[in-house]
């Protein structure tokens, strides 16, 4: 960080590293996270796994990541570096509300994965296998949706802090 210009901070982007020496200001980071996480919640939200490609005649086996793990993490990356300004912000009711349902949708969520432990194919692995996978991927579908849901609405609260704070104006944004 520079000592003459405190808003200032040297930023490497290591997906788009150029070998330049430029410097960021806050603002133009928090535009890029908020920039990361609106791309990210703008794709199909798929679950992990492998896409089988035919390519030259030869079957390839591609991972694909979870994409909407990806997405969530995207918005908490950018609500964590914008923390200074949630704490000042008069849209912090909303971010509450947000870490509100968070926490509801985690609880929910660990208390079905308990019952669906304590049933008899939880407990037995041997007697029906399929049909304890078969709950928990139910369950965990479930949460992801409800997650990037929330998350979704967290990133709408993002976008009022960045005008809130005139984040906008830099790009010629009149809102």
């Amino acid at each position: 960080m520079d000592k003459n210009k405190p808003d200032v901070i040297e930023y490497e982007d290591s997906e788009n590293w150029k070998g330049s020496n430029d410097k960021l200001s806050v603002k133009e980071i928090g535009l890029r996270l908020f920039s990361k996480a609106l791309a990210e919640g703008s794709k199909e939200m798929t679950g992990s796994g492998v896409d089988k490609r035919l390519i030259g005649g030869q079957l390839f086996e591609i991972p694909r990541p979870n994409q909407r793990e990806v997405f969530v993490n995207s918005v908490e990356m950018a609500k964590m570096f914008l923390l200074p300004l949630i704490q000042k912000s008069k849209h912090q009711q909303m971010f509450k509300d947000c870490e509100d349902k968070i926490i509801k949708v985690n609880k929910e969520c660990e208390d079905k994965m308990q019952k669906i432990n304590n049933t008899p194919q939880g407990r037995n692995g041997n007697e029906s296998i399929d049909i304890y996978n078969k709950a928990v991927e139910e369950l965990t579908e479930s949460y992801e949706f409800m997650n990037v849901k929330i998350h979704k609405e967290l990133l709408a609260a993002i976008s009022f802090l960045l005008s809130e704070n005139k984040y906008f104006d830099e790009v010629g944004y009149i809102g």
